[in-house]
């Protein structure tokens, strides 16, 4: 991705190892709802992100897309806009072929101080079967609050 310093791309997961032809070729697409508190969130897994075991996406790279977008839905609402992954649940129902563009839909279903719960679900392009369903809880530690003045993270 254009959005990470060339010298920093092999050393960033999303936006870097997955990143480039028949992988994750483009930044995702997202739609935020800031009145709703949703967000959705658009990604091609293209066919050299699959298991040579089994030609499915792993649910390891799943994980790591949800836990990201669950993350930028969530983050806008804690106080200091950032905050860390307290507990990821997940549910993989079904898994995903390569080459597939999948549509992940979050919602922020709680708000309390400095903690967020997201839900989310995962859906291949233009269908209505649910591939994978979530729940992320977000904190803000404490001194988070001096992170925020540096402008490190």
């Amino acid at each position: 991705s254009h959005r990470i310093a060339k010298l920093h791309q092999d050393y960033h997961v999303g936006m870097g190892l997955l990143y480039g032809p028949s992988k994750l070729e483009i930044d995702p697409i997202l739609f935020i709802n800031k009145e709703a508190r949703e967000l959705t969130s658009f990604y091609h897994l293209g066919s050299n992100l699959v298991a040579a075991e089994d030609g499915k996406i792993h649910n390891g790279l799943l994980a790591t897309l949800i836990d990201e977008s669950l993350c930028v839905a969530g983050f806008p609402y804690l106080p200091a806009g950032k905050g860390v992954t307290a507990k990821l649940s997940i549910n993989f129902h079904k898994q995903i072929k390569g080459d597939t563009t999948v549509v992940l839909n979050a919602k922020v279903a709680e708000l309390k101080g400095r903690k967020c719960v997201i839900r989310g679900t995962i859906q291949e392009a233009g269908k209505s079967v649910i591939l994978a369903d979530a729940e992320c809880i977000l904190v803000q530690p404490k001194w988070f609050k001096y992170i925020s003045k540096l402008q490190i993270f």
